[in-house]
C-alpha cells in the first residue's frame, strides 16, 4: 500500500457557443509542488487544440465587404454568423510527469493507519521520507480517442524495494512500493468533430466618412453558482479608404480591426485582437448584388484559467489552485469569400487559410 491520500480530481468543459474549456484538477496535499509543476502543463497539452479553433473562430466573420464610400449616411445590419475552424489533430495524446515526496507529517499519518508497531511504523516514515515519487498524468488530449481516460499514476522512482531495518529484528525487511492509478471520466470530448463550431450575433452600423462599427455582444447567462456569469461583447471598425476619392477606385480598400473579451465569473478570461486589410468589389445594383473579396487578417488571442477548490482529505482540507495562460497557434490568416445582397436579406461566406482554416457563413438583415 502506497501511503498516498485518496485523489480527487473535479473537470468541467464548455464546448461550442460557450467557447469555454477549462480543465481543472486536485490531488491531495501530499503533492502540491508536484501538482503545481503538472497544473498549467497538462491543462495546456489536453485543452491546446479546442483553445486555438474557438480562438480563429472569434476572429472570424467580422471583416468581409467594405462599408459604403460616403462620408455621412445611415446603414444597419444585423446578423448571426456561424463559423467552424479545423481541429488540429497531430497532437492526441499528452503526457506530464513531476518527481514529489511526502512529508513526515504526511508519512506518519498514514503509516500508523497500518502499522500497529510504533518502532517499525518509525522506521517506515524514515524510510519513505527518502524516496522520490513521481506523478504522472497522461491520456488523450481534447480531440484524441474518445474510447481511453486520462490516467493519473504514481509510482516509485526507483522500483526496487526499499530496505526498512526494525531493532527488534537481526534482519532487513525489504517492502514493495506499488503503483498507485486511477482513471479520470475524461477523453477525447472533441474526438469526432472535424470542426468547432462556435456561433455570435453581429451588429453593424454607419456610416461616417467611410468607417462603421461593429458590435458583437451576448446577454450575460449565469452558468451555477460555483462558475458565474459568462459575459461576451466585442467592438471594432471598418474604414474603406474610397471615400477619400473624388472618383470611387475599382476595387474599395478597407482597413479594420476588432477587440473581443469573454468572461466566465473571475475563473476563465478570453481576449482576441485582429486587424488587417481586405479588397473588394461590388457587382450588380441596389436590389441585388454580389461583393467578392479577399483579405490579409492579423490576430492574437489569449485564454487564462484561474480555478480553486478547496477539497476533503484524510488529513484535512486543501485549496487546489490552477493558474493557466493559453496563447493561441494563429498569428496570421489570408481570406477569400463573398457576401451577397438579395434584396430583404444578405448572405455572406468566407474562407480562411490560417493555422486553424476557418468556414464562416452569415445570414444579414439590413436597413
Amino acid at each position: 500500500m502506497l501511503p498516498l491520500d485518496k485523489k480527487i480530481v473535479k473537470a468541467t468543459t464548455w464546448i461550442g457557443l460557450l467557447g469555454v474549456l477549462c480543465y481543472g484538477y486536485g490531488f491531495g496535499q501530499t503533492i502540491d509542488e508536484a501538482i503545481d509543476e503538472l497544473a498549467v502543463e497538462s491543462a495546456n497539452a489536453y485543452a491546446k487544440p479546442a483553445v486555438n479553433a474557438f480562438a480563429a473562430n472569434l476572429n472570424s466573420g467580422w471583416f468581409t465587404c467594405a462599408p459604403n464610400p460616403v462620408k455621412k449616411g445611415f446603414n444597419l445590419e444585423f446578423g448571426i454568423i456561424s463559423m467552424g475552424a479545423t481541429l488540429d489533430k497531430s497532437e492526441k495524446h499528452f503526457s506530464s510527469s513531476s518527481v514529489f515526496r511526502i512529508t513526515s507529517e504526511q508519512a506518519a499519518t498514514y503509516i500508523e493507519k497500518y502499522v500497529d508497531d510504533q518502532d517499525f511504523a518509525n522506521a517506515m516514515v524514515d524510510v519513505l521520507l527518502e524516496q522520490d515519487l513521481m506523478l504522472t498524468l497522461e491520456g488523450p488530449t481534447v480531440v484524441g480517442s474518445h474510447a481511453e481516460d486520462i490516467i493519473v499514476r504514481i509510482t516509485p522512482v526507483d522500483p526496487e524495494p526499499v530496505r526498512v531495518d526494525h531493532p527488534d529484528y537481526p534482519f532487513a525487511i525489504y517492502v514493495d512500493l506499488p503503483e498507485e492509478e486511477q482513471e479520470l471520466d475524461m477523453g477525447g470530448l472533441l474526438n469526432s468533430f472535424p470542426l468547432l463550431p462556435t456561433a455570435t450575433p453581429q451588429l453593424k452600423i454607419g456610416t461616417l466618412y467611410g468607417t462603421q462599427a461593429i458590435f458583437r455582444y451576448v446577454p450575460k447567462i449565469h452558468l451555477n453558482d460555483d462558475f458565474g456569469d459568462l459575459k461576451f461583447q466585442g467592438l471594432g471598425l471598418q474604414h474603406n479608404l474610397s471615400v477619400w476619392f473624388q472618383n470611387r477606385p475599382p476595387v474599395d480598400v478597407t482597413l479594420g480591426f476588432m477587440k473581443q473579451s469573454m468572461s466566465v465569473g473571475d475563473k476563465v478570461k478570453f481576449n482576441s485582437l485582429a486587424y488587417g486589410l481586405n479588397v473588394s468589389r461590388i457587382f450588380g445594383g441596389d436590389r441585388w448584388n454580389i461583393a467578392p473579396f479577399t483579405g490579409l487578417l492579423f490576430e492574437s488571442a489569449e485564454i487564462k484559467v484561474h480555478y480553486s477548490e478547496t477539497i476533503e482529505t484524510e488529513i484535512g482540507d486543501q485549496e487546489i489552485t490552477l493558474d493557466a495562460e493559453m496563447k493561441a497557434a494563429n498569428k496570421s490568416r489570408f481570406s477569400l469569400g463573398f457576401h451577397a445582397h438579395l434584396m430583404f436579406a444578405d448572405l455572406m461566406f468566407d474562407y480562411s487559410i490560417s493555422a486553424n482554416n476557418v468556414m464562416v457563413a452569415g445570414l444579414i438583415f439590413r436597413m
